[in-house]
This record gives structure tokens, C-alpha cells and sequence, in this order.
């Protein structure tokens, strides 16, 4: 029979402690956010504004790729998610009339 002696509040290191399936979620929940941010740049309006935010999603993704705090990447998690959001309805505000940055076909038309 185990007895708990102390209870788990008084055990800070316990709390710090994330099991590798947390560690799993939360590295899979990380690179979704990274994907939707390529994705939503994807709606801008021209190639530059394009690279520029997808170099500004790298960096910050790049500057925070050493936090282990869980509550630390809840926090990350949530900030990316609004920052998501502001970015997919500036996209529908810049609108790119349904084509790609990447430009349209060539029609044969002169």
C-alpha cells in the first residue's frame, strides 16, 4: 500500500516535471501554430509582405525553441493563437482577388 506523505502543492519540483507524451502534445501543437502561420501568409497580398512575415514568424518561433516550462508554452501557445487570429483578418481585409502570391496563368490573351 502506498501512503502520500506530502501532498503534491507542496512538491514544487513535481509540478515542473512533464511526462514525454506532454512533451509529444506540446511539440505537435507548436508546429501546427508554425503551419497556420505559413498558411495564413499565404493571403497576403505581395511576395515581400509574404517573406517579411514569414521571416518574423521564424524568429520568434526560433527565439523560444529552448522553453520547457509547460505553463511557460501554454502561455506561448495562447499569445501564437491570437496573433494567428490578427494575422488571418488582416488577410481578409488585404484580400488578393483568389489568386496566389505566386501570380496567375498565362491566358494566350494579348
Amino acid at each position: 500500500m502506498y501512503i502520500h506523505l506530502w501532498p503534491s502543492n507542496k512538491l514544487p519540483f513535481l509540478s515542473t516535471l512533464t511526462s514525454p507524451n506532454q512533451q509529444f502534445l506540446d511539440r505537435q501543437r507548436t508546429l501546427s501554430l508554425y503551419r497556420s502561420f505559413l498558411r495564413a501568409s499565404r493571403g497576403l497580398g505581395d511576395l515581400q509582405t509574404r517573406q517579411e512575415v514569414i521571416a518574423w514568424v521564424r524568429e520568434d518561433f526560433e527565439k523560444y525553441k529552448e522553453v520547457t516550462d509547460p505553463e511557460r508554452i501554454k502561455h506561448l501557445h495562447s499569445l501564437a493563437r491570437k496573433e494567428l487570429k490578427g494575422l488571418n483578418s488582416t488577410t481578409m481585409l488585404v484580400g488578393n482577388d483568389g489568386e496566389k502570391w505566386r501570380g496567375k496563368r498565362p491566358t494566350g490573351k494579348s
